[in-house]
C-alpha cells in the first residue's frame, strides 16, 4: 500500500508518510491510495466486487445538516510516496524530502519534487465512486471500485485513487488511518471474487519406445489447471498388440505381445474429483524395435521303426522373424545308426544292421540373422527287434538195421529269445519217426530194412506272426 495525503496544489507541501491521511476545505487537502499487486490477488478468478475501506480517526462535524459527498477519481498518472514523516520527526518542514512525487510520463527522476512535465497530476472524472460524509460519520467509509479493480485486471494502468470533496468549496474535515498509523486498521482493498468454474485435465504423456518383447514404461501428467485436485487414471482405449497396466500415479507400464514389433496406440482418460468430474484424455504411441528371434522347431519326439529299416521325416521351422533362412545341422549323432539331414530339413535315420533297442538323436536349427540363434530339436527312436524264421539243423542219423537211433535238432533262430515247437512235416519211408519238444528226433528203421531214409521236421517260432522252417 502506497498513501498520503496533498496539501494545497504543490507536489512539495504534502504529508508523504504522515499517520494520518486528511480531507478538509482549509489548504485542499486531498488523499491519494494505492494497492499494487492486484492482479496477484485474483490470479485466475472471476472478479464479483471490489470495495475500498477506511478507517475514520477523526470527524470534524463540519458537514452540515446532510452531510457532503466525498468522491473517489481514478488517478491517471503514477506517483511515488515520500518518506520524510518520521516517529522522531512528525512535523518536519516543508519541502524537505517528503510528500508524494508526481512521475510524470516525461519526469526522468522520480526522486526529485518538481515535476518536468506540464500537467504534473490528473485523475479521471466524474468520480468511480461517492460517499456522503455527515458529522456522525466514525468507524469506517467504503466505496464500490469493482468497476476500477476490474479495468485494473483488463490492462488499465493501476496508479490508485485520489478522494477529494466534492465541493472544495464547503466545509468539513476528515482524517482517515494510514498504513503507518497504529491500532487502526489501514487502507483496505477487500476483493471478493470467485474461483474459476472447473476445468478438465489436459493430460500428457511422453512416447513409449520399447523392444521385442521388452516392457517400456511412461509416466502420464495430469496438468490440471485446477490446482489441489486428485485424479484417477483409466486405460480407456487398449492397445491392439499388447497390455497396459497404470497405477495411482500414472506410472504406466505397456508389455507388448510375444514377438511382436512395429506401432501400437492406447489411450489413457484422466478424472479430476470435482463436483461434477471432468476427464481429459491422452493418446500415448508405442514403437516397438524388431529383435531377433530364436527360430521355433518342430519335429516328432519319438518314432518307432522295425529292425534294419530306415525311418524319415521333415523339420518344420515357424521363425518369427519372417524372411530368414535355416542351416540344420546334426549335433548329437545316434550311438546305434546313421542319420542325415539336408538343406531343407528332411531327415533319414538308419538303423546299424541287427540292432534294436532305443536311440535317439538332435538337430540344431540356426537362423541366418548377423548374430544368429537356434534351437536344437531331439527324436528317439525305438528298433523293434524283426522276426526272423528258424534256420533249423541235425546231424544225420547213422545206425544198425533193426536198431532205433536219435539226433537233436537245433532250431538256430537269429531271435534267441524266442521260444519254438517241433513237428514231423515228413514221414521216413522206411521206418517211423517222432520228436520230443526239446527236438530231439528218434528214428526207429523198419525191421529188416537198410539202406538210406529221410526224415522232414517243422521248427515254429513264436513270433509275430509266427515263422517256421523246415
Amino acid at each position: 500500500t502506497a498513501d498520503t495525503y496533498l496539501r494545497g496544489l504543490a507536489t512539495d507541501t504534502n504529508e508523504g508518510a504522515s499517520s494520518l491521511l486528511s480531507v478538509r476545505k482549509i489548504g485542499t487537502h486531498r488523499l491519494l491510495v494505492r494497492f499494487d499487486g492486484i492482479g496477484e490477488v485474483i490470479g485466475e478468478g472471476t472478479l464479483l466486487s471490489a470495495t475500498l475501506r477506511l478507517s475514520v480517526v477523526l470527524n470534524g462535524n463540519d458537514w452540515g445538516l446532510s452531510g457532503r459527498p466525498l468522491d473517489l477519481h481514478r488517478l491517471l498518472v503514477p506517483w511515488s510516496e515520500g518518506n520524510g514523516w518520521t516517529a522522531d520527526n512528525p512535523n518536519p518542514t516543508r519541502g524537505t524530502g517528503r510528500g508524494a512525487t508526481w512521475n510524470c510520463p516525461d519526469d526522468a527522476d522520480i526522486a526529485n519534487f518538481t515535476p518536468d512535465c506540464t500537467v504534473p497530476w490528473q485523475w479521471e472524472s466524474p468520480a468511480s465512486a461517492s460517499v456522503t460524509i455527515t458529522n456522525d460519520t466514525e468507524g469506517s467509509v467504503s466505496w464500490d471500485v469493482t468497476a476500477d479493480v476490474a479495468a485494473f485486471l483488463q490492462g488499465t494502468p493501476n496508479f490508485g485513487w485520489l478522494l477529494e470533496k466534492g465541493d472544495e468549496a464547503q466545509t468539513g474535515l476528515i482524517r482517515f488511518a494510514s498504513r503507518e498509523h497504529g491500532g487502526t486498521p489501514p487502507p483496505t482493498l477487500v476483493i471478493t471474487y470467485a474461483p474459476p468454474a472447473n476445468r478438465p485435465p489436459e493430460p500428457s504423456a511422453a512416447p513409449i519406445v520399447t523392444q521385442e518383447d521388452t516392457e517400456g514404461t511412461t509416466q502420464v501428467f495430469a496438468n490440471d489447471p485446477d490446482p489441489g485436485q486428485t485424479h484417477l487414471f483409466a486405460v480407456t482405449l487398449p492397445p491392439a498388440h499388447g497390455t497396459v497396466t497404470i497405477d495411482s500415479g500414472g506410472n504406466v507400464i505397456y508389455a507388448p505381445s510375444l514377438d511382436f514389433n512395429g506401432s501400437d496406440l492406447f489411450e489413457v482418460t484422466v478424472t479430476d474429483d470435482a463436483t461434477p468430474p471432468l476427464s481429459g484424455v491422452v493418446a500415448i504411441p508405442v514403437t516397438i524395435e524388431p529383435v531377433n528371434d530364436a527360430p521355433r522347431a518342430r519335429a516328432p519326439g519319438h518314432l518307432v521303426t522295425q529292425e534294419d529299416t530306415p525311418l524319415s521325416f521333415t523339420i518344420e521351422v515357424e521363425d518369427p522373424d519372417v524372411g530368414q533362412s535355416h542351416l540344420f545341422t546334426l549335433q548329437m549323432p545316434p550311438l546305434d545308426g546313421e542319420v542325415s539331414v539336408d538343406s531343407a530339413g528332411n531327415v533319414t535315420y538308419t538303423p546299424n544292421p541287427g540292432f534294436f533297442g532305443v536311440d535317439g538323436f538332435g538337430i540344431e536349427v540356426r537362423d541366418d540373422d548377423p548374430s544368429p540363434l537356434s534351437e536344437v530339436v531331439t527324436t528317439s527312436v525305438t528298433v523293434v527287434e524283426r522276426n526272423d524264421p528258424p534256420q533249423p539243423q541235425a546231424a544225420p542219423i547213422v545206425t544198425q538195421e533193426d536198431t532205433p537211433a536219435t539226433s537233436q535238432l537245433f532250431a538256430n533262430d537269429p531271435n534267441s529269445e524266442q521260444a519254438h515247437t517241433y513237428t514231423i512235416s515228413s514221414p521216413p519211408l522206411h521206418g517211423t519217426a517222432s520228436i520230443d519238444p526239446s527236438g530231439l528226433v528218434t528214428y526207429d528203421p523198419a525191421s529188416d530194412f537198410t539202406g538210406s531214409d529221410e526224415i522232414g521236421v517243422r521248427v515254429t517260432d513264436d513270433g509275430t506272426p509266427p515263422l517256421w522252417e523246415a
